[in-house]
């Protein structure tokens, strides 16, 4: 998502420049998942290439998700990939939209995340792979000014198709030596989406990838995190679920919509490190399930921080009103309430 709907202005920069770097030039859209199947029909074309045997071990069973966990399983898995490259983030959504992600990323990719360099990032080698449902274009807009009436039939590749992919029809985009996307339909009006940015013959690459692509039945995208209470006009049923890091240290973050907004409302992050939640730990002194934290309001949106038993940090982030009061409370009634269970399956972090 080189441009997240949640990030922008209302987000300190350090989490700004991270959520970006993972995203930038990778992921095309938001990521989301509920009501996927659990097997999509990947045709192989007559046509084609041979699949590659690949050269990705068969993954391993994931454990069950405990204590009331949130598991929700990933649909597509590549079995081939560039070498050097390790899985760094998934993401999912339940509710009415349907879609998930999954990044692969080079070691330098990690080291300048870490480092807050978009620049090196942005010249690091990285894969992922998208599944979504792509659905038309509501008309009138709720943006008139920003939204012309559409002058073509709705097209979920988004132009006119120039690849086959097992007999379908994909469309790939990108000048020779910029971020290739490669869509190509699948069943139900899902589109399967591989990214390649940064490697050598990206075009090449993301073909292989794409013919390298099968059903998955065993990863998953897992949080500890689930909302308790939430303030009026949250949507609870759209909640968005991120999880990424590198090997010992993680982020997991939960988000819900706006309904009157049509924006995020609420977000919780959690993690291992505080620049991995983006919190600055700037605003009043105030109690925090049990413990001390801060809470602020900057008047686009109200936040809570606290630094939890474990080396575990929280941050929330309200969008919910526009009196700045209102907003640092309902950010430090969301963290109180805010279930956290057992951490989750993190063994996919760092792998292939």
């Amino acid at each position: 998502m080189s441009h997240d709907e949640f990030t922008g202005q209302r987000l300190g920069t350090a989490h700004r420049q991270r959520r970006a770097l993972l995203t930038a030039g990778v992921v095309g859209a938001a990521m989301m998942a509920a009501g996927v199947p659990a097997a999509l029909w990947l045709r192989r074309g007559t046509g084609e290439r041979p699949p590659d045997l690949g050269n990705l071990p068969p993954p391993s069973p994931q454990p069950p998700a405990v204590g009331g966990n949130l598991r929700v399983p990933m649909r597509l898995r590549p079995t081939w990939l560039p070498e050097g490259l390790a899985e760094a983030w998934r993401e999912v959504q339940i509710g009415d939209s349907v879609s998930q992600g999954r990044l692969w990323a080079s070691a330098e990719f990690i080291r300048a995340s870490i480092e807050g360099s978009l620049e090196r990032a942005g010249q690091a080698p990285r894969i992922s792979l998208e599944l979504r449902r792509p659905v038309a274009p509501v008309w009138p807009s709720p943006w008139p000014s920003e939204s012309p009436p559409p002058t073509e039939p709705f097209n979920p590749l988004g132009g006119r198709a120039n690849v086959t992919i097992g007999d379908r029809p994909g469309r790939l985009e990108g000048p020779p030596g910029a971020p290739i996307k490669l869509d190509w339909l699948l069943d139900d009006g899902f589109v399967a989406t591989v990214n390649s940015a940064a490697t050598p013959d990206s075009v090449d690459i993301a073909l292989r990838v794409a013919r390298s692509v099968v059903p998955d039945t065993t990863a998953a995208c897992e949080t500890s995190l689930r909302f308790g209470w939430l303030p009026a006009g949250a949507r609870p049923g759209e909640m968005r679920v991120t999880v990424y890091g590198w090997v010992g240290q993680w982020s997991q973050t939960i988000d819900v919509s706006n309904v009157e907004l049509g924006m995020p409302g609420v977000r919780a992050m959690f993690g291992t490190r505080i620049d991995l939640v983006g919190g600055p730990g700037e605003g009043q002194p105030a109690t925090l399930r049990g413990r001390p934290g801060r809470i602020r309001s900057t008047g686009s949106y109200g936040e809570a921080v606290v630094d939890l038993h474990g080396g575990r940090w929280l941050r929330v982030l309200a969008y919910t009103s526009r009196d700045p009061a209102e907003l640092a409370a309902t950010a430090l009634h969301v963290a109180d309430d805010l279930h956290i269970g057992p951490d989750p399956y993190l063994g996919w972090i760092g792998h292939r």
